[in-house]
């Protein structure tokens, strides 16, 4: 096919998406009845759950400093500008295209090889949803029978296994030159070199989460009366779908059903869950706007030039 048809169609399945969800609010709430509760929303409440948001920002940006500086020595800053504007590209553009902004930006800064930076986006993304499982499975064993505490513990140590697999393939595919050996060196590649490293981007991966989800439920939980444990799976349900090949305009569409039917096992009516979801992900996309104009303000300059 045709890649502008092909992008054409995306956009056309992602502008879809998001009028379903128009509708969706206007029939079933209404977008005023939806609003309303923030104008009696807390300042400072809500202050506190943007500077939680912000922070998960922060521990993000500290994850790829500590990944890349050894190799890459550069300010903090620099890394926080690419962070947060690649989160921001990835929040507003449909169909995970935003992606394409990380290696764009580490080419640009670094002059890193795209294969590279692809290789290492892919293990802080299979990171960051094995890590958004654990913490969901955690607030369940917290609430739940004692047996759930087993995959909980499993949950901790599968993602150490990485390591020996990296080490493993290296030496396997050492004095190897062909296509696959070259590809699954690059892969790997993209993991640390060293357990302790790694163990370092778990921990930054913990703290991010722990902090989105936080803010994440509170902000929920302000325009529906619900448990945090009703909240997290849908929450979870929600940030996953952001990673579906299918998505709408900025999530909207895609990002409202996963948390509407991640929560659909609570006894909570889909109207309360669906301007619950609306609502945290104008919260999103506010933070995401908002930070995404004050990374662009941080004054950096090309590594090496």
């Amino acid at each position: 096919m045709n890649p502008w048809r092909r992008q054409g169609i995306k956009w056309l399945i992602a502008g879809l998406m998001l009028a379903a969800l128009a509708w969706w609010v206007h029939d079933s709430i209404g977008w005023i009845t939806l609003l309303r509760p923030w104008l009696a929303f807390p300042p400072g409440e809500l202050i506190v759950l943007v500077v939680l948001t912000a922070l998960s920002y922060l521990t993000r940006a500290a994850r790829l400093y500590d990944l890349y500086s050894p190799r890459l020595p550069a300010p903090f800053l620099l890394y926080l500008r690419i962070n947060v504007l690649h989160t921001t590209v990835l929040n507003l553009l449909p169909m995970r295209t935003g992606e394409a902004a990380f290696p764009l930006m580490m080419k640009r800064y670094f002059s890193e090889r795209y294969a590279s930076s692809i290789a290492n986006l892919l293990w802080l993304r299979v990171a960051d949803f094995w890590i958004l499982l654990w913490l969901g499975l955690l607030v369940f064993a917290v609430r739940g029978p004692v047996l759930l505490w087993v995959p909980v513990v499993l949950g901790l140590m599968l993602p150490l296994l990485l390591q020996p697999l990296r080490a493993k393939i290296l030496s396997v595919t050492a004095g190897r030159e062909n296509r696959l050996a070259d590809l699954l060196r690059i892969l790997v590649g993209g993991l640390p070199q060293r357990f302790n490293d790694y163990l370092r981007l778990l921990i930054w991966t913990v703290l991010t989460w722990s902090l989105k989800l936080a803010a994440f439920v509170s902000v929920a939980g302000y325009f529906v009366d619900a448990p945090m444990s009703t909240l997290v799976p849908g929450i979870i349900a929600a940030e996953i779908s952001n990673a579906l090949p299918i998505q709408g305009v900025a999530g909207f569409g895609n990002y409202e059903a996963a948390m509407v039917l991640g929560s659909s096992l609570s006894a909570l009516p889909a109207e309360a869950l669906l301007a619950a979801a609306v609502n945290l992900h104008l919260f999103i996309l506010a933070c995401t706007l908002v930070f995404g104009a004050l990374a662009l303000l941080i004054p950096v300059k090309r590594q090496g030039a």
